[in-house]
């Protein structure tokens, strides 16, 4: 237990830096692809680049996972902390991920921090009286 809990700033610090890295080169890619850059901008790319593969490299190398659902995931309560449920008439989405409001972390296999997920809750669509039509109940 003692080295969970001493690591932790550790390995969410590792984690969070490989994935700004990340949203780092997705955005210099954007910038390269939709823009007329300077050819100086090239290099730059690709030592970001080269960065984004460290990060990952070390990433897993010390085992560390992102707990990061998609929608329509099964949901998993050693995994996932529900934080809100979207309401919906669709029975098949009942309890599944609607999506995912903060990432969760796994170290070595053990979860870290659940991911903070929306899930679907299934409603029955209330009963409701169209106009002209009129619901009289039986008598049994």
């Amino acid at each position: 237990m003692f080295e969970r809990h001493a690591l932790h700033p550790a390995i969410a610090t590792v984690d969070l830096l490989t994935s700004l890295i990340q949203q780092l080169y997705e955005q210099a890619t954007s910038v390269v692809e939709n823009q007329t850059h300077c050819p100086l901008f090239n290099p730059l790319l690709e030592s970001i680049a080269a960065t984004v593969k460290v990060a990952q490299a070390k990433r897993e190398y010390l085992d560390i996972e992102a707990i990061c659902p998609n929608q329509f995931d099964e949901f998993y309560p050693d995994k996932h902390d529900v934080r809100q449920a979207v309401q919906t008439e669709d029975a098949s989405k009942h309890k599944k991920i609607e999506r995912t409001l903060i990432p969760g972390l796994i170290y070595r296999g053990i979860v870290l921090r659940q991911a903070q997920v929306s899930i679907y809750r299934h409603v029955e669509k209330p009963i409701t009286e169209s106009k002209g039509e009129h619901y009289e109940p039986q008598n049994e």
